[in-house]
């Protein structure tokens, strides 16, 4: 039993609480979610992290410079930094509390017994990521660790409680606790069928019991209307936009409005089209998972097809694989290469290669499947070996027939492996199965995917990897005659009013800041407003067939499409090459001289629909563009051009970018 004077700085009987102003509380929602999503970038390694800086320093003035200093003072958190000390310095065991279980936070096995918790942790996670213990938890909640067996990681002494040991290791062997903040840890002895709180030695009936009493030592947020506590502020913002804002509360299903979370509550379980989970045979819904689960065994025999469904086989053949190979599982969720057991990012396939053989010689097999409940995993195929006999293969199939020859390991060779392959290697990207070039990462994960492509829409004969992708693009797609914002999932009765919401609504932008966390409605803002508030400098392109050096972007995979690949379209009259279908149509009327597109109005033909819709605004009342020191109105942007040029030149510079974003704002102003 822990002493009460110990625990003051972890919590007391009455949680000093701090009163938190609602409106400021929503006015900062937003900052609050700009720095949620710049914290997910730290995840760089420190040669990329150092390059960076001095490109900043080079680049940009010293104002800049000081906001960023600004930034990095304000992203510390004294209570965070004092448990990552705790959980990386002694044998306080992190853990997560899954209805009655305990839940391992590095790869997530459940335990009912803690003394089988505890050896887990000693014997399979003497080495683990800081990172992945505080993966899921917000910035500003405390982690559960078990104090049971409290030792010190360094030289293995014992200690009764956490104010010792942090004293200890602060003292002996120098590690970092800042005083002015907390521990940052929910304590919890864990024994067998007895449940005592570790701060006010309360007994429960249950470990459920036991982790929502715990929870009311460190409310720390308090609503000032109701009274109401919470751990982080995250819970308090909820409360206060359901309970104290004139907040809409309606059903996601039938767009149904409640005057109160309750009502909501009772409407989601009476009405059957509303319940959650739906049955993917019959279409059928239910409440809750469970429900559903057992419908699926009685009903349709899940848990006999589980076992020979092609899907469960694939990905039971991947984890042998993953587990006997040196096939390195890796996540691609920007431009570089992530580890699936530390979440580390490299810009190299070579970096990420020596890290697995430096870092991962044991690990877990289940965790690389963490991120992918549906479809194929990436691995990184370059340099295959059998982790049993150290030989050597070229590709997966090789591999795969070793390790069920050879070593008798439990492979389904009719079925799919379950992995997507990939080659990286001497700075040139090829697909793994057809040899096809691609230009960078991401480019070559989107080719590689098409090879797996199983489920395809019978309305519009897209394919998909995934049964989610495909129902994820019938419900936007296929589903009625309203179209569906992918990210606010709002719908709107026509496409002109659903681009003007995107026009309008920030939020929904799709590119995001990843220093800020900024939104933009285009590549080339976000590009620019890294240039210009960042320091960031412009990016140039080289070609690694022919070493060209770009400038754009745009012309640079033009280039690389168009004299690298067989990937284009080519003019059977002339020979000339290009990058779609549509721009080689444009082209071959120079040739067939062919006008197939009349206006309905003076009955004149153009050979391009882009020249008809052009010549249509000739006919149109509304002018579009407009000459702001003379008040003169054109249709088209030629005849405004041609004023401007002849009247007003030292205005506009018309060759520069700067003309295409004031014309842009121009005609959405009208």
């Amino acid at each position: 039993m822990l002493d009460d004077q110990p625990l003051t700085r972890l919590a007391s009987r009455i949680p000093k609480k701090e009163s938190v102003d609602l409106l400021d509380l929503l006015d900062n929602t937003k900052a609050t979610e700009k720095r949620k999503s710049s914290t997910k970038t730290k995840a760089v390694p420190a040669k990329k992290a150092k390059s960076m800086k001095k490109d900043v320093k080079a680049t940009s003035s010293k104002q800049p410079a000081k906001t960023e200093k600004k930034k990095k003072a304000e992203s510390y958190d004294a209570t965070r930094s004092n448990a990552e000390t705790i959980i990386s310095s002694t044998t306080a065991y992190p853990f997560r509390v899954n209805d009655k279980s305990i839940l391992c936070v590095y790869c997530q096995e459940l335990f009912e017994d803690p003394d089988v918790f505890r050896n887990h942790m000693d014997a399979e996670h003497d080495y683990f990521s800081i990172k992945v213990a505080f993966h899921h938890l917000p910035k500003n909640e405390f982690i559960k660790v078990d104090l049971t067996n409290l030792r010190c990681r360094v030289c293995k002494n014992s200690f009764p409680n956490l104010d010792d040991i942090m004293a200890h290791v602060e003292t002996e062997h120098g590690k970092k606790v800042d005083k002015a903040g907390k521990f940052g840890v929910m304590p919890y002895f864990l024994q067998k069928d007895v449940y005592n709180c570790a701060v006010c030695d309360k007994n429960f009936p249950s470990l459920f019991h036991l982790n929502r009493h715990t929870i009311t030592h460190f409310l720390s947020y308090v609503c000032h209307v109701c009274g109401s506590s919470y751990v982080a502020t995250t819970g308090l913002l909820r409360h206060v936009r359901s309970k104290h804002q004139n907040y809409e509360v309606s059903c996601k299903k039938c767009k149904k409005v409640f005057p109160t979370m309750e009502a909501k509550e009772k409407h989601r379980r009476t009405q059957k089209s509303c319940m959650p989970y739906c049955c993917s045979k019959c279409q059928e819904r239910f409440l809750d998972y469970k429900t559903r689960k057992k419908h699926m065994e009685v009903a349709h025999g899940q848990s006999k097809q589980k076992q020979n469904d092609p899907n469960f086989i694939a990905k039971r053949n991947a984890e042998v694989i993953v587990k006997y190979s040196t096939v390195y599982p890796f996540k691609l969720p920007e431009e570089n290469m992530v580890c699936v057991y530390c979440c580390e990012s490299f810009p190299q396939p070579a970096e990420f290669r020596a890290h697995m053989d430096e870092e991962h010689e044991t690990f877990n097999p289940k965790m690389a499947f963490l991120h992918c409940s549906e479809g194929y995993i990436k691995v990184d195929c370059t340099n295959i070996n059998c982790r049993l006999c150290f030989k050597n293969f070229q590709n997966l199939d090789e591999i795969a027939d070793h390790l069920y020859s050879e070593h008798k390991k439990p492979l389904d060779l009719s079925v799919a492996l379950g992995l997507q392959p990939f080659h990286l290697e001497n700075n040139k990207l090829f697909c793994a199965i057809c040899r096809a070039k691609a230009l960078c990462l991401r480019q070559l994960s989107r080719h590689t995917q098409s090879h797996f492509w199983r489920y395809t829409c019978e309305a519009c004969g897209k394919s998909y990897a995934t049964n989610t992708a495909l129902r994820s693009h019938i419900r936007f797609s296929h589903i009625g005659n309203e179209k569906i914002c992918r990210k606010c999932k709002g719908t709107f009765s026509s496409v002109e009013e659903k681009r003007k919401h995107m026009l309008e609504s920030q939020r929904c932008w799709s590119h995001l800041c990843c220093v800020c966390g900024e939104r933009f409605i285009s590549w080339h803002a976000k590009q620019l407003h890294l240039s210009e508030c960042h320091g960031v400098e412009k990016k140039v392109y080289v070609c690694p067939e022919c070493g060209g050096v770009f400038h754009e972007r745009k012309k640079y995979r033009t280039h690389f499409r168009l004299s690298h690949t067989d990937d284009n379209y080519v003019c059977s009259c002339c020979g000339m090459k290009f990058v779609t279908k549509k721009t080689l149509e444009e082209h071959r009327v120079s040739h067939t001289m062919e006008k197939l597109f009349p206006c309905t109005v003076c009955s004149k033909s153009f050979p391009r629909k882009k020249n008809l819709v052009q010549h249509m605004w000739i006919h149109m009342e509304n002018k579009r563009f407009e000459c702001k020191m003379c008040n003169k109105k054109f249709n088209q942007k030629v005849s405004w051009k041609t004023h401007m040029k002849s009247y007003h030149p030292e205005l506009v510079e018309f060759e520069g970018k700067n003309n295409n974003i004031k014309l842009m704002f121009s005609v959405l102003n009208e």
